[in-house]
């Protein structure tokens, strides 16, 4: 059996309002979650049976993606309580169901390589591990060439030789120590895209990139009508005095008012409003956010019943919820996740600025 591991625990970026807004799994990229596409990945790649591990956001991210029905596949969840590492990790997912083969990947790539050939090519080698790494050219510059995705596949017997205590890396700890056993790991050298989100910037270059993906297969999308340079969803409002210009997607029950102007690349969240002469441009904006009247947005994420506030004026920021809702139940059981690990949720009304890379 082939058994799908999502290491989806991450470390945090340091108190930015984009990361207390949701757990990073759970980010919408395009309308989904960032760990979605890691998982539709496995889906695709024949994979049917995963095991999510998110650690202290297992609870919101157990409450978003249940038992994997949506996504045809069996999901289950594990938290490590004590830190274990990736390898770690691994190991302990596997005590109570043996694999032949386990297929490892980061929840926070999305990953674009043929997973069925990557799984054929390291059955044929006979090695324990098969380490998946960026062509010469990376992707994109951002990963240098011959570094490691963050996907790997290794036999079964092979996991069972990670250590039962203590924290366990995989790169650092792992591949080593199967080296020093004259175990065969080989590389998968690929030059397909992997994207990982790691920071506001790499966030923003996932959405333009699958966006651009989307937006030159629009017949494969139900319920989106093309209107200027934007795919609109069926039951947002968009004024014929309002201008789409380039790749823009527009979700559900949103409204774009007359003489606003979204610039893509752009992504528009579920309930939005654009109220008359705002700009939104190059920007993703989470579901409820708003831009008030003459209000402008370019380079920058604003999330959840996120406000700009009219006539005002925002170039690479994160924007967050100036205002404490009442909360959903996913978002009651991430704070109470979070009261129970002992960590304290902040609710940020200010902007920060995003790395350099993205607001110059």
């Amino acid at each position: 059996m082939v058994k799908g591991i999502v290491l989806a625990g991450v470390h945090r970026w340091g108190g930015t309002p984009f990361e207390s807004a949701l757990p990073r799994p759970l980010l919408p990229v395009v309308h989904q979650p960032l760990i979605g596409y890691a998982l539709r990945w496995l889906r695709d790649g024949g994979i049917r049976y995963a095991t999510v591990c998110a650690n202290s956001d297992s609870r919101p991210v157990r409450a978003y993606l249940g038992g994997g029905e949506w996504l045809g596949m069996r999901l289950d969840y594990y938290e490590d309580k004590m830190p274990r590492g990736p390898a770690g990790c691994l190991r302990d997912t596997l005590n109570d169901a043996r694999s032949d083969l386990v297929v490892v990947v980061e929840g926070s790539l999305i990953p674009e390589l043929d997973l069925r050939r990557v799984v054929r090519t390291h059955m044929g080698s006979g090695a324990a591990a098969t380490v998946v790494v960026a062509g010469r050219g990376g992707w994109g510059g951002a990963t240098p060439g011959g570094a490691p995705l963050g996907i790997y596949v290794f036999d079964g017997g092979a996991v069972a030789g990670v250590e039962a205590t203590g924290f366990r890396d995989i790169k650092e700890s792992f591949i080593p120590c199967l080296c020093r056993r004259d175990q065969v790991v080989l590389p998968f050298v690929t030059e397909e895209p992997c994207l990982r989100v790691c920071g506001p910037a790499t966030y923003l270059a996932a959405n333009e990139w699958v966006l651009s993906r989307i937006t030159g297969r629009p017949d494969r999308l139900g319920g989106y009508a093309r209107i200027g340079g934007g795919l609109v969803h069926e039951t947002s409002r968009v004024s014929p005095d309002a201008n789409l210009v380039g790749a823009v997607f527009v979700g559900p029950g949103t409204e774009v008012r007359a003489r606003a102007t979204v610039v893509g690349p752009a992504v528009i969240g579920s309930g939005c409003r654009i109220a008359e002469d705002a700009v939104v441009s190059r920007s993703v904006l989470w579901d409820r956010s708003r831009v008030d009247r003459g209000g402008r947005i370019d380079r920058s994420i604003a999330a959840h019943d996120a406000e700009v506030r009219a006539g005002s004026r925002h170039v690479g920021v994160v924007l967050a919820a100036r205002r404490r809702r009442e909360p959903s139940v996913l978002e009651h059981l991430w704070e109470t996740a979070a009261t129970a690990m002992g960590r304290h949720v902040r609710h940020v009304s200010s902007a920060r600025e995003l790395p350099a890379e993205v607001s110059a």
